[in-house]
Order: structure tokens, then sequence, then C-alpha cells
């Protein structure tokens, strides 16, 4: 007897000092966050300099906690409210929809990656799609036009399009939008054909942790800290940016949403195809954080092969409603527009959403909508 209690008492005293090294381990990392705050590229970026220190931690923090599972395919987990970003019961993010199209409704989904999903924006609001909705409220149509931010963090063109086809399409849209490009280039030609990837433990342990222990920051803070010691070194990307390669995964962006475009012309919903601008692109005139976050990035070599997506378009919109070359979407602009290699602030999103108006108010007054 005397044996099991002593084991026990072992067994508590472990456990005892294992929490006693966690706390330790988070009380000193949140006074080193605190004190050495800019392991987040938000917190560094003159894009955010009229954003309070308080609202940039919760930007990133945020982005860290979102849930995203990409089992069997790319989607975000239902029913997240974090500071700044709200996640609906069907996975998207901003308000509240109904699977069911209210009568008088014009539907409008923003398909891409994380830029579509506004990594980095303040509020809902304040992502692509949400400017877009506010461009269109304020237009006073004769028709309620909904925009929906279908925008999934990591994805590329085939999962994206998978996307569209197995999920988007049950809600009965009236037009589909395409804002991406870059994860394509950067991604390889191998990765680019799979759509399901197997769940590692790892993945499984790291949704369990986003779901029920975000108190706990450690990980988190560690996870900022291997951002910017990643960021501080160039990425290696040389080799899947030959110019065979490039071409190839070109042509498989295109084909994925011609495939797309032929079901918009077969169901009824209308399709607009759009490059996505990234630091570099355009004749923007960049700032010094921003010229610097270039020079140590891969950009300078992604420059020369976006090209090869770009020439697809005169392909693809033979397909499509529209097609457009979003690459100067910033120029004459002399602000921050980017806090990294791709994504923006409010502004930028801001500025994009003007461009898809643009593009899809046209589409929308030929079908007596104005």
């Amino acid at each position: 007897m005397s044996v099991r209690v002593s084991y026990s008492k072992q067994v508590a005293f472990g456990i005892l000092f294992l929490l006693v090294i966690l706390a330790v381990v988070e009380v000193g990392l949140r006074i080193y966050y605190n004190n050495n705050p800019n392991f987040c590229e938000i917190l560094k970026s003159d894009v955010y300099e009229s954003v309070s220190n308080d609202l940039k931690n919760k930007i990133c923090f945020d982005a860290i906690n979102i849930v995203w599972n990409y089992y069997p395919v790319a989607f975000i987990k239902p029913n997240q409210n974090l500071y700044t970003i709200h996640i609906d019961s069907d996975g998207f993010r901003g308000p509240q929809i109904t699977k069911d199209k209210p009568d008088n409704t014009y539907r409008i989904f923003v398909v891409g990656g994380s830029t579509a999903f506004g990594w980095g924006s303040t509020s809902d609001e304040t992502t692509i799609s949400g400017y877009l909705q506010q461009d269109f409220d304020n237009t006073h149509l004769n028709s309620k036009v909904q925009v929906i931010n279908a925008g999934v963090g990591g994805t590329f063109s085939l999962v994206e399009a998978e996307y569209v086809k197995n999920k988007l399409l049950t809600y009965h849209p009236n037009m589909i939008i395409v804002y991406d490009g870059v994860n394509d280039i950067v991604t390889s030609s191998r990765a680019l054909n799979q759509i399901q990837i197997n769940e590692s433990l790892t993945d499984k342990l790291v949704v369990l942790y986003k779901e029920y222990f975000t108190f706990y920051k450690t990980p988190q803070i560690l996870q900022l800290v291997i951002n910017d010691i990643k960021s501080r070194t160039q990425s290696q990307v040389t080799q899947i940016l030959d110019k065979s390669t490039v071409t190839e995964k070109a042509t498989m962006w295109k084909d994925n949403w011609e495939v797309i475009c032929d079901l918009g012309k077969k169901g009824g919903f209308d399709t607009i195809i759009t490059i996505q601008p990234f630091l570099g692109t355009g004749n923007k005139t960049l700032i010094k954080h921003e010229h610097d976050y270039f020079l140590k990035t891969s950009n300078p070599v992604i420059l020369k092969s976006y090209q090869s997506y770009v020439d697809q378009l005169d392909n693809i919109k033979n397909h499509c409603t529209s097609t457009a070359d979003l690459r100067g979407a910033f120029d004459g602009i002399s602000e921050p527009v980017y806090w990294d290699a791709v994504h923006v602030g409010d502004m930028g999103n801001k500025i994009i959403a003007e461009k898809l108006f643009e593009l899809a108010n046209p589409v929308l007054k030929q079908k007596g909508i104005e």
C-alpha cells in the first residue's frame, strides 16, 4: 500500500513540476514578446502606422488561431469568433448567410487564398469582400447584391476549383470572382495536382490546440518567432520556377478555371478571373519597408515567371465572363500597401475591391440590375 501511495505522489509531483515549467515558459515568453514585439510583420509595417498596438497584436494572434482544415479538401472550420475574424456556420468569413438565396438577390462569391480571405485585415468589413459589399450597397441597385468571402488561406487553383464545384455551387451563386495566382506559382507541380492531403497526427493536435487551448500563448509566440526567422531568410524557390515547370503550372491554372467558367455557362452563373498583384508587380513606388522586404524575398525571381500566368488570360477569356490583370492595381499609390510579400492592409483591400467592382458592375447592368 505504501508503495502505491509513494508512486501516486511521484506522479502528482511530476505533473505539478511539468505545470510549473509550462507556466514559467509561458510567463517568460510573454515578457520576452512584450519587450520584443516585432516578431509579427504586421507590427513592423508602416501599413498599420495608425492602428493601435493592441489591435495589431490581436490581428497577429487571430491569424495564428484561425482554424483552417484541409482534409479531405480545404475549408474553414465554421462558427469561429475571434476579435478581428468571424466565421459563420457555413465556414465563410463575415456575417451569417443562409444557404437558400434570398429573393431578389444577386449572390457573388470571392474565391482565392489568404489574400482573398483578408489575412491582416482589421475586420471582416475591411477585407476585399467587405469593401466590395460596401461598394454595391452604396450604388443603390434595384436588387440586393450579396458578396460572400470564400477565401481559404494557402489554397491554389485546383483546390479552389474543387471548392467551387463541391460547395459553392450548392449556394446558387450568380457570380464567382477569382482573385489568385501567387499560390499557384510558388507551389510545386506535384502539389498542384493534389487535392486531398492525408491528415497527420501533428495536424490533428494543431486543430485541437486552436479549438481548446488558445489561452496558452507559448505555441503562438513560438510560431511568430519561427515565422520571423523564416522571413529573414530569402526563400529558395528557383527549382520550382524553371521555365518548363512554370509553363506547365500556368497551363494547369488556366485549365482549372476554364472548367469553372464552362460550368458557369451551363449553370447560369458569371465568372470573373483575375491575376492578383504582389510586392514588386506593376509600377508602384515602394516605400523603404516594402523595398527592403522585396529584396529579401523570392519576389524578384517570381516576377520573371508571373507573365506566363498573365498570358493565359487570353485563352481563359474565351470561356469566362471577364478576365483582368490586376498586377498594376497599386500603380500611383505612394503610401505603404504591402505588409509582406503579397498581403496588404485595409487600404490595399479597398483598392482591389474597387477594381473588382469595376469588373462586376457592368455584368450586373447587362442583366438589368442597376
